[in-house]
């Protein structure tokens, strides 16, 4: 079960986008799209400080990392890990997860406009790589992702 939703008004989203409202929906389902709203959102509803550096958010624990889940799954690792010419480092990726002391905060864009929001710990997430769950580039699949949530 989700630790919180996130609920959108389409026609207001739309609106403030500029275009229609299935085209607003069809955007919000996408990451690309949906990240700065949703970043955004979970800040003010997890009662989140806004970054002080490359992280998505701070808690009392530390830095929390907000990450979306498409229909393609999601990525559980930096931003400069993934996308055209970049490569998984799987040693920097254990300094990363040291810095990540407040955890991951994970919301399925595919559910817009009620968006259900994990929050799990570093810990977690780490145990996920060192079982194997993470496929080369970083990520894990859809169904996965949603199994282990």
């Amino acid at each position: 079960m989700a630790d919180l939703y996130l609920d959108f008004d389409p026609p207001s989203v739309a609106d403030a986008m500029g275009v229609e409202e299935d085209e607003a929906i069809r955007l919000m389902n996408d990451g690309r799209y949906a990240s700065p709203w949703i970043e955004t959102r979970v800040r003010k509803e997890f009662a989140l400080r806004d970054p002080e550096g490359h992280e998505d958010a701070m808690s009392d624990a530390g830095p929390v990392e907000v990450k979306g889940i498409t229909k393609y799954g999601v990525k559980l690792v930096p931003n400069w890990m993934v996308g055209s010419g970049r490569e998984m480092d799987w040693e920097r990726l254990e300094d990363w997860f040291d810095y990540m002391t407040g955890g991951f905060i994970v919301h399925d864009n595919t559910q817009f406009p009620s968006v259900p929001c994990w929050w799990i710990d570093t810990e977690t997430v780490r145990s996920w790589v060192e079982d194997g769950l993470f496929n080369n580039d970083g990520g894990m699949g859809y169904n996965k992702i949603m199994s282990l949530l």
